[in-house]
């Protein structure tokens, strides 16, 4: 994995833990509203078709992620949602019991996990080869 390449997957990464973070509703109660659930949100009217389009995109970009990370197998489904943390946070605080405690195992499973999501997201056109980045 090449630099940028490895700099475009944190910021994928980044804004799927935003987007994670986002799609959570409390536990135990609804997500919507009883009376209102079903109505759609009124857009702010100054935002236009291509800011619409762009969210959009981005969200979708997101499920493409989160469908490819849950397909991969433990420890490295882990080790991607303890990453995607830590960089969205931009600090290396957060760490999982299902990973190994020693820091050089843990970051050869990190690793490990990079280039395999990469490789899934560029199979699933969510990422371009690293021949693009050479």
């Amino acid at each position: 994995m090449t630099d940028d390449q490895s700099a475009h997957l944190d910021h994928l990464l980044a804004c799927w833990h935003a987007w994670m973070r986002a799609d959570r509703g409390v536990r135990g109660f609804n997500s919507r509203a009883l009376l209102i659930g079903d109505t759609r949100a009124m857009r702010v009217q100054y935002e236009s078709q291509l800011e619409r389009q762009d969210d959009e995109h981005d969200a979708l970009q997101c499920r493409q992620i989160h469908h490819e990370v849950e397909q991969m197998g433990d420890p490295h489904r882990t080790a991607i949602y303890m990453d995607a943390r830590n960089i969205a946070n931009g600090l290396a605080v957060w760490n999982s019991p299902r990973l190994p405690r020693d820091p050089k195992e843990r970051a050869i499973v990190v690793h490990f996990a990079r280039e395999v999501l990469v490789l899934r997201l560029v199979s699933a056109g969510v990422m371009e080869s690293a021949r693009r980045y050479a």
